[in-house]
């Protein structure tokens, strides 16, 4: 997927309802731009919402994986080469988000549609290194949402089709 301009990178967006709730991710991978190439480790920013809590703030969890080509004397990472270096620079989290997935899969969390994959600019990435909530990022995944068919409604039970993912 060839990045357009403005975008430094891509998340992926995951929701799963069981019991009422709705458990909504936004998973980030580590990023940084051209300008401050101070880095801004993986992490996932996540919320689950109900009808009792239909507007939970957004919480960041790091994800500690090894990072390819992460220098710690100055918390920058090497530039990207190569589709191999893409790979194994990206590999070490999508093992965690597959340990995700399967946990959530185990324990009856049902998907609701296909993941998403939204694009990540530059105010986005200065949202997560201050921890801030990345309202324009939310906004795109709600228009995503939108087009791919998502139910409207978080908290309707209901709604929520059982979605195989595999990766």
């Amino acid at each position: 997927m060839p990045y357009s301009k403005g975008v430094l990178a891509y998340a992926l967006y995951l929701e799963m309802r069981k019991d009422g709730k709705t458990h909504q991710q936004i998973w980030l991978p580590p990023m940084a731009d051209e300008t401050n190439k101070e880095l801004v480790s993986p992490r996932m920013v996540g919320r689950l919402v109900s009808e009792a809590n239909p507007r939970r703030k957004w919480k960041y969890r790091p994800i500690e994986t090894p990072l390819v080509g992460y220098n710690a004397s100055n918390n920058t990472i090497d530039q990207i080469k190569d589709l191999d270096d893409a790979y194994d620079a990206i590999t070490p989290l999508l093992e965690v988000v597959e340990h995700h997935v399967s946990n959530a899969t185990r324990t009856e969390w049902a998907w609701t549609g296909s993941p998403l994959i939204v694009e990540v600019t530059k105010a986005d990435l200065e949202a997560a290194r201050v921890l801030g909530t990345p309202n324009a990022l939310i906004r795109r995944i709600n228009d995503a949402r939108k087009d791919a068919g998502y139910p409207t409604a978080l908290w309707d039970e209901g709604s929520a089709d059982s979605v195989d993912i595999e990766f």
